[in-house]
């Protein structure tokens, strides 16, 4: 993030508290996840900036096209919380209850408004989910490895990085920040994609206008918010499958404030010994033994 402006001179928290609106997405029944997000909210000192929104509950909807009842709440939730703040003018930050926060969140949110970042990007995201391009996950390990180490130093908002999403395959939506001109125009997407009868998630049609052009996205890295573990480990009362578990596990682990010894190295640890991925499989050890690999800094792209 290179980019300066005089703005550079106020304090990045003082100007991300003054330009934005923050909300947290929260259905009336999941109280815990409440009290979560709310005690993170409380320790970083940021309820001044976040209120709650009430989510739109899904269990008390009839699915719609290809669309489950929940999936249509989760939509209607980020259609709704943009459509109310929209009239305040200001930049908006949506947040999800199972959201994982840091204290580098709202001081590098402040920095992408001070620096003009918004004229580049409708959208940026504090991190995101669905990397499954092993390239990608590559490129991620040590750019964060370079990154990372300066946490504690003034540096580290110098090194940190917008990872323009247009060619890059990602989900989630669960925090992201939009210019009053991007609110605009995610809501008149989801207005079209209302009427052609909801036939994907959320995360999946902002994921295609990015793609394909219609909406400019980014992403800081390394990810300045994750999914909270320990929320999210279970839906309704019931364990969330071992396959998702591990995709969080994987992007948990480009969290600026990663533990991979602490509950994240437990979950991992729980999943591995129930299974036995590839057990005698010489063709599976053949490609994991390549994969790691290429992981090293041994191994040069071309």
């Amino acid at each position: 993030m290179a980019e300066r402006s005089p703005a550079d001179a106020a304090s990045p928290t003082a100007v991300a508290a003054d330009r934005i609106q923050g909300f947290y997405i929260n259905l009336d029944r999941s109280i815990d996840r409440r009290r979560a997000i709310e005690a993170q909210i409380e320790t970083l000192g940021i309820g001044h900036v976040y209120k709650r929104f009430p989510a739109v509950d899904g269990s008390k909807l009839a699915p719609i096209g290809r669309m489950k009842p929940g999936e249509v709440g989760i939509f209607r939730s980020h259609h709704d919380v943009l459509a109310g703040a929209r009239k305040g003018g200001k930049f908006i930050h949506v947040l999800e209850d199972d959201s994982l926060l840091s204290e580098f969140m709202l001081p590098a949110i402040g920095l992408a408004l001070g620096r003009g970042m918004f004229d580049r990007f409708d959208v940026i995201f504090t991190d995101i989910g669905g990397i499954d391009d092993f390239r990608i996950v590559r490129d991620l390990k040590h750019r964060y490895d370079e990154i990372v180490p300066f946490r504690g130093e003034k540096a580290f908002y110098d090194k940190l990085q917008l990872i323009d999403l247009a060619r890059f395959n990602f989900a989630a939506m669960s925090s992201y920040v939009v210019s009053p001109a991007g609110a605009d125009r995610l809501l008149a997407i989801y207005g079209k994609e209302a009427k052609r009868g909801l036939n994907m998630p959320v995360d999946l049609v902002v994921k295609r206008e990015v793609r394909e052009g219609r909406l400019r996205a980014a992403c800081f890295f390394p990810f300045l918010t994750s999914i909270n573990l320990g929320v999210a480990a279970t839906t309704s009362g019931r364990t969330v499958h071992d396959s998702f578990l591990m995709m969080a596990l994987l992007r948990y682990s480009f969290f600026v404030n990663r533990d991979l010894d602490g509950a994240a190295g437990k979950a991992l640890a729980e999943v591995m010994a129930q299974t036995k991925p590839g057990a005698g499989d010489r063709h599976h050890e053949f490609i994991m033994t390549i994969m790691s690999y290429v992981l090293s800094k041994e191994f040069k792209p071309f």
